[in-house]
């Protein structure tokens, strides 16, 4: 008697993986500058007496001069924490001495 036939070889399972950072497969920093001017606005934040709002222009500079969201936060609110030699924007906060 002979063996059954083989069956015939499976193919490779498929299976990926994938290491992203924001920006590589889907572009999502306007959705954050959207959301933080959202949070922004519902949580009344103003500073002297203006509601804190991050136009497109502002959020590239924060997004590409200080990095991310806790840094972005300490620069706009207190002006530290941008890298040495980093220009200013006229949109930061200014630091205040009483602080």
């Amino acid at each position: 008697r002979e063996p059954p036939p083989s069956p015939p070889p499976s193919p490779p399972p498929s299976a990926a993986l994938l290491f992203d950072c924001d920006g590589v497969l889907v572009e999502t920093e306007e959705l954050h500058r959207v959301a933080y001017n959202m949070a922004f606005e519902e949580f009344g934040l103003q500073i002297a007496g203006a509601p804190v709002v991050w136009s497109k222009e502002y959020y590239s500079f924060l997004a590409n001069t200080v990095g991310g969201g806790k840094p972005k936060m300490r620069y706009h609110f207190t002006g530290l924490g941008a890298p040495e030699g980093a220009r200013t924007h006229q949109d930061t906060a200014k630091v205040r001495d009483e602080w």
